[in-house]
C-alpha cells in the first residue's frame, strides 16, 4: 500500500512540492507487482496532466491506474497513446518504437524522413507526455504494457 501511495503522489503533484517529495521536476509513472494468493497483478500508475480530457473537468493533476495480470497478452497500441496524451500518429509510433528498443535513426529510415525531423517529434512527444528524457518516455509506455515490468 505504501508503494502505491508513493506512486500516486509522484504522478499527481507538480512544481516545487514534487521536487521535495520525490526529488524530480515532473510527474512520473511507475509500476509494481502486487502478490496475492492466486497470482500476481501488475499495478501501473500513469500521470495525467490537468489539461487531459479525463482531468480537464477538475483542472487538477490526476493519475490513471491500470491493473493487469502479468500473463496477459497484448500491448498498448498507438491509438491508446494518442488518446492519453494527445499524440499525433507519428509521435505515438515513435514512442512505441523507442519502447521496443528501436533507435531514432532507425525510426527515421523506416518513416522516410531525416533524424532531425524525428528529434522534433521526440521533443513534442516528451512535452506532451510530461517527460524530461527519452528514458522517462520509454518507462512511461512500458508502465502501460502488461508483463513488461
Amino acid at each position: 500500500m505504501e508503494q502505491f501511495q508513493r506512486l500516486l503522489v509522484a504522478a499527481c503533484i507538480q512544481g516545487p512540492t514534487l521536487k521535495s517529495a520525490v526529488g524530480g521536476g515532473a510527474a512520473t509513472a511507475g509500476a509494481f507487482r502486487l502478490q496475492g494468493r492466486e497470482s500476481a497483478v501488475v499495478v501501473s500508475v500513469v500521470p495525467l496532466k490537468a489539461s487531459h480530457p479525463l482531468a480537464a473537468f477538475r483542472q487538477m493533476h490526476l493519475a490513471l491506474v491500470v491493473f493487469a495480470s502479468p500473463g496477459m497478452q497484448g500491448s498498448v497500441g498507438g491509438q491508446v497513446l494518442q488518446e492519453l496524451w494527445g499524440l499525433t500518429p507519428t509521435e505515438a509510433r515513435l514512442a512505441l518504437a523507442l519502447t521496443a528498443g528501436q533507435s531514432i535513426k532507425a525510426f527515421a529510415e523506416a518513416e522516410g524522413c531525416s533524424w532531425h525531423t524525428v528529434r522534433t517529434h521526440l521533443r513534442n512527444t516528451l512535452r506532451k507526455c510530461g517527460c524530461g528524457r527519452q528514458l522517462d518516455l520509454v518507462q512511461l509506455v512500458q508502465s502501460l504494457q502488461p508483463g513488461l515490468r
